[in-house]
């Protein structure tokens, strides 16, 4: 019964953070305005529970600590901090501020592949997609052991073990 609730949980997350992307976000990042900052700092409050600006500055282990506490991984809030975090680093890279839109991509990276490694309702192609957008983002940076490890499990579920394409970042 637990398994249930739970998967019906990360579908409501999933629908909310559809929405909330559907009706925020211009189709054209040059478009981005103080509003959608607004919207994204609101966002991350409501369905995350802390602002987008701590999150960002945040280690990665105290950040996935959030989504571990009570013993049980919150894989829908995790996909949800990771999905408004990289509109974040969008955001960043349009203004210029090309340091702190790579911390905040691979801060994001991090969330999206550890949510979908652990849960396995988002290992679809449609939860996938803006992991490999970021993933080639970031292509020819250098990341941190734990999002390479984060990484490596997700190449493995995808590409059986053996292989891996985490050596191409």
């Amino acid at each position: 019964m637990f398994q249930k609730v739970k998967k019906g949980y990360v579908e409501q997350q999933i629908e909310q953070l559809t929405l909330f992307l559907i009706n925020a976000f211009p189709t054209n990042i040059s478009e981005e305005s103080v509003a959608t900052k607004t919207e994204i700092a609101k966002a991350s409050q409501t369905y995350c529970g802390m602002s987008i600006g701590i999150m960002s500055a945040l280690p990665l282990e105290t950040v996935l600590g959030m989504f571990e506490m009570g013993g049980t991984f919150d894989a829908g809030r995790c996909y949800m901090s990771g999905m408004l975090l990289d509109e974040q680093a969008r955001i960043l890279e349009s203004e210029g501020k090309s340091a702190g839109a790579q911390q905040t991509s691979i801060k994001s990276l991090f969330l999206l592949a550890i949510a979908v490694v652990r849960e396995d309702k988002l290992q679809k192609f449609l939860y996938t997609h803006r992991i490999d957008e970021i993933r080639t983002r970031l292509n020819g940076n250098e990341l941190p052991p734990l999002v390479l490890k984060t990484i490596t499990d997700l190449d493995a579920l995808h590409f059986g073990a053996g292989e891996t394409s985490a050596e191409s970042l």
